[in-house]
């Protein structure tokens, strides 16, 4: 199969398309009906047959003297070019196989003369270029570097640009020119082409150029102030947002239906019995919250607690958005783990965990009234039930509240108001103010500050969608 591999992959046309029966039947030699009509541009198949021909390759004992190949070291002294150089001829369409030089000996590369034949064919002149290569003579590094730093001293500009614009005028290679600046810079630390360019930003210039950005700096100015380029600075911005990524705290119920292709479609679909509102939360035009809230409730929470009830199927439908929202931006965080974040991947998660943060706020504001009514109840008979008592307690409950929705499972009994209950209760008796304790001696506390101090605590942690 290696060798019909390597056959299949000199004779494609990288813009054509081709069945896949063709390329089954030329690296099998088989003929059947794969009951597969899709075609395969010609491009992605030769990429996935190099990488096929290195599988098979490392698997065989493949002698240099089979199919005339030469080493990448012997390829590289007869060509002139380095080692990197092939590297990147292998990533635009040079292949290759694994060879043993001699018995016994560790693999190395190997590159047959049919593939040098065919890259010649595919990227025409590029070898030959290589091989009429010469080495920048004194003269002409010293010529290219003044060049570049008039460049520079003009305009602020990426190495890469400088190098692009050198290689037009000089027919040099783009990388060549870039490593013979960054050379020049390393060597010369005193009097660099790119100043600063050579040391990274400390993590406080990072937190300066991220701070800066929120408060609505430009990337320009940013750019110039730490001596970077615009893409540099958006570079550290991603990274900053990267790293905010890492830390959200994604706790969810994950079903298995969320892997689904077509999850996003049913999930994120209008809600049932909804329809007539332009919000699944509409407040509630009385603000009485269902008149569990006492008459001294500080005025200023009350419309924190008026929203509508929901029905149970809105309820299930609800929760199970917001789990399959936190479980896609999990997904997406896992696709970049371990390597720098893209701008759109950011850009998912942040808005499918913004989506998530008011769903289930405004989910944990639709249930404060029974938090409110629960807390009541604990109040009754107590010598000390006033409103600053009632605010405490609800303060109390609203960890527990936004923890229960994110464990809650829509799919399983009891229903989530019946588990919400259960827990505060478990609270509110964990935390029954004794009386006697020396803490009740302490000045007394308005119920305007328990007010300010609940309403801190519920924009803390999202209810009521203000998160």
């Amino acid at each position: 199969m290696l060798r019909a591999a390597e056959a299949l992959h000199d004779a494609l046309d990288p813009d054509r398309t081709y069945p896949f029966d063709f390329v089954a039947y030329r690296l099998t030699g088989y003929r059947r009906d794969y009951g597969d009509d899709s075609l395969l541009v010609g491009e992605a198949v030769a990429e996935d047959l190099r990488l096929l021909i290195d599988r098979l390759s490392r698997g065989l004992d493949l002698s240099p003297s089979d199919g005339d190949t030469r080493t990448v070291d012997q390829v590289a002294a007869a060509l002139g070019v380095s080692t990197k150089t092939l590297s990147r001829w292998r990533k635009d369409g040079l292949r290759w196989r694994w060879v043993r030089p001699l018995p016994g000996a560790r693999r190395v590369l190997g590159f047959p003369a049919a593939a040098l034949d065919h890259y010649d064919r595919l990227r025409p002149g590029r070898l030959e270029r290589a091989a009429r290569f010469t080495a920048v003579s004194d003269e002409e590094r010293a010529a290219l570097l003044r060049r570049a730093r008039r460049i520079t001293e003009r305009v602020e500009v990426a190495p890469r640009r400088v190098a692009e614009h050198l290689a037009r005028r000089s027919g040099r290679a783009v990388e060549t020119l870039r490593l013979l600046m960054a050379r020049h810079d390393r060597e010369h630390p005193d009097h660099p082409i790119f100043p600063d360019r050579g040391h990274p930003l400390t993590p406080r210039q990072r937190r300066v150029i991220a701070r800066a950005r929120r408060r609505g700096v430009p990337v320009s100015r940013l750019a110039e102030r730490f001596d970077r380029t615009p893409a540099a600075i958006h570079r550290v911005l991603l990274d900053r947002r990267a790293a905010d990524a890492r830390r959200v705290d994604l706790t969810h119920v994950p079903h298995p239906q969320f892997d689904r292709p077509d999850a996003a479609e049913v999930y994120l679909r209008p809600i049932a019995g909804t329809a007539r509102f332009t919000d699944p939360f509409p407040p509630d035009p009385s603000g009485d919250a269902g008149s569990v809230l006492p008459d001294d409730f500080p005025p200023v929470l009350r419309p924190l607690f008026a929203w509508q009830p929901l029905p149970p199927p809105a309820l299930r439908s609800l929760v199970l958005r917001m789990n399959f929202l936190k479980h896609r931006a999990e997904q997406t965080r896992r696709s970049f783990a371990g390597r720098p974040a893209r701008a759109a991947e950011l850009s998912l998660f942040e808005t499918d965990v913004a989506a998530a943060a008011r769903l289930r706020g405004r989910l944990a504001a639709a249930h404060l009234p029974l938090t409110v009514s629960v807390a009541r109840r604990q109040l009754v008979g107590q010598a000390t039930s006033g409103p600053v008592e009632l605010l405490r307690l609800v303060e109390t409950a609203l960890p527990v509240l936004t923890e229960t929705l994110d464990r809650y499972d829509a799919t399983q009994r009891p229903r989530l108001g019946s588990v919400l209950r259960n827990r505060l209760l478990r609270r509110f008796a964990d935390t029954r103010p004794d009386p006697d304790h020396p803490a009740r001696a302490r000045r007394r506390e308005s119920p305007e500050a328990a007010a300010d101090r609940l309403l801190a605590e519920a924009r803390r942690l999202g209810v009521g969608g203000s998160g």
